[in-house]
């Protein structure tokens, strides 16, 4: 009798302890739960959501939305302080935006140059530097500005000597470091 009442007690606890397991991964948010492989997937798909949500909401403005790990950035332009105002707020809103850069201007007409023929020059760019992982950083590019995003890229001594050969780029006027040092980057010295 009392190995017949430890069997079924025994049951119940893994039941009862597996069952519990697996309600709480099914919590854990799918954004803390990708890994590398399914990350640029899930930039994608949050940069194309939050972008159709500021085109619907915001038909006046002309702006390019980017997520990376779930940051964003709002580039391009708008025709008014509030419309700045208010877009950044619609996008703080939307479940797993963690940090928001805002790096719109205002102007009467918004009408932003943007060109992936750029973003692509960018990139060879920064594939020439060694101890660069240039798939870990997303280019933008718009009205002469460059934006980089991304983290964990490695040496961080060589991605400021990358930038600088980015500004000598043809119709680059500023670049915007957005890159956040993770835990493999590093510093040479060299």
């Amino acid at each position: 009798m009392y190995k017949f009442r430890t069997l079924i007690v025994t049951c119940l606890a893994s039941i009862f302890f597996t069952g519990c397991s697996s309600y709480f991964y099914s919590q854990v948010p799918e954004p803390f739960t990708s890994n590398f492989q399914t990350q640029d997937i899930d930039n994608q798909h949050f940069s194309k959501k939050l972008q159709k949500i500021v085109d619907k909401k915001f038909p006046n403005a002309d702006l390019k939305i980017v997520a990376d790990h779930f940051d964003v950035l709002i580039a391009g332009q708008v025709e008014s302080q509030k419309t700045k105002e208010e877009v950044v707020q619609v996008i703080k809103k939307q479940k797993y935006a963690r940090d928001v850069y805002d790096y719109t201007t205002i102007t009467v007409k918004p009408d932003y140059n943007g060109s992936s023929l750029m973003e692509s020059d960018v990139s060879d760019r920064l594939n020439e530097e060694q101890d660069i992982d240039s798939t870990r950083i997303k280019v933008v590019y718009v009205d002469s500005v460059v934006y980089l995003m991304g983290n964990n890229v490695g040496d961080l001594t060589h991605l400021n000597r990358a930038i600088r050969g980015i500004y000598a780029i043809s119709g680059v006027k500023k670049v915007v470091n957005l890159i956040k040092e993770g835990h493999s980057d590093y510093y040479s010295g060299r």
